[in-house]
């Protein structure tokens, strides 16, 4: 499980991580800030891929009651144009407000307005409208969820299952040692590096190998410096687990094999 060590003495320092006394603590944002990767979408739930007519993943900020914000924005098609928001919140009601008016031809305005939790990482609820067109966007309020995605750094682990059932091994144990970086790229993803351990009852199919990536809102994409391996996942449980993780190796995980296997499972 993802874990982190918090001293006795020392305050936090860092508003996306929790305190504990000399023990380890699950990551849990601050209520004080927003200030992170965060993914807000129209809909009743936080899906993997874009699902319903407004979808935001990217960086926000705040200072103090001042929030800004770069979204990939989509919105019925699959254009994603990077859009600056801007905003307020209110730490003590939980209300934060996003509005963005570009100088963008197909979009007029997009508004969202949501009650953030006191744990960021939970689902806050609330409502998008738009007025205007961006492929066809239809003009009305809609029900909304927002969360705040922890950093995608730790240590997950767990066992994940061969796609096909003629490959070698059948089974094998994932590990994943990530670190993302607190500042998102100008395509408003978070780059993340780290390695995979790949460990399997044959050491001709076990393996340790550096992998980079991103991770914008939920979604995360890593590939091996070679692109030998290709990793994706999915993550959406306040940063306690990565679930419907593919790994697939190009030319299989074995020493000599030269067909490509796709492994899946969760990493807790």
């Amino acid at each position: 499980m993802r874990t982190r060590l918090a001293h006795l003495v020392l305050p936090c320092l860092i508003p996306l991580t929790g305190c504990a006394a000399l023990g380890t603590v699950n990551s849990v944002p601050s209520a004080a800030s927003l200030s992170g990767n965060w993914q807000i979408q129209s809909g009743t739930s936080i899906t993997s891929a874009p699902a319903g007519q407004i979808f935001l993943v990217g960086s926000m900020q705040t200072q103090d009651s001042q929030v800004t914000a770069t979204f990939n924005t989509v919105a019925v098609c699959p254009v994603r144009p990077i859009i600056n928001y801007t905003g307020t919140y209110n730490a003590t009601t939980g209300a934060l407000t996003l509005n963005v008016t570009p100088a963008v031809p197909l979009l007029a305005t997009v508004n969202v307005q949501l009650t953030i939790p006191s744990n960021p990482s939970a689902v806050a609820t609330g409502t998008t409208s738009s007025i205007g067109a961006l492929c066809n966007l239809t003009s009305g309020t809609l029900p909304a969820v927002g969360i705040e995605v922890p950093p995608l750094t730790g240590t997950y682990t767990g066992t994940v299952a061969a796609a096909n059932a003629t490959t070698t091994p059948a089974t094998a144990v994932a590990t994943l040692t990530l670190t993302q970086s607190a500042t998102a790229n100008a395509s408003a993803q978070f780059p993340v590096t780290g390695t995979l351990q790949f460990t399997a009852s044959t050491s001709a199919c076990s393996s340790t190998t550096p992998v980079t990536g991103t991770i914008s809102g939920t979604t995360f994409t890593l590939t091996s410096a070679a692109n030998s391996v290709t990793i994706s996942g999915f993550d959406a449980s306040a940063g306690n687990g990565l679930s419907a993780v593919d790994i697939t190796f190009a030319a299989g995980p074995c020493t000599g094999s030269t067909t490509a296997a796709t492994y899946a499972g969760t990493l807790q």
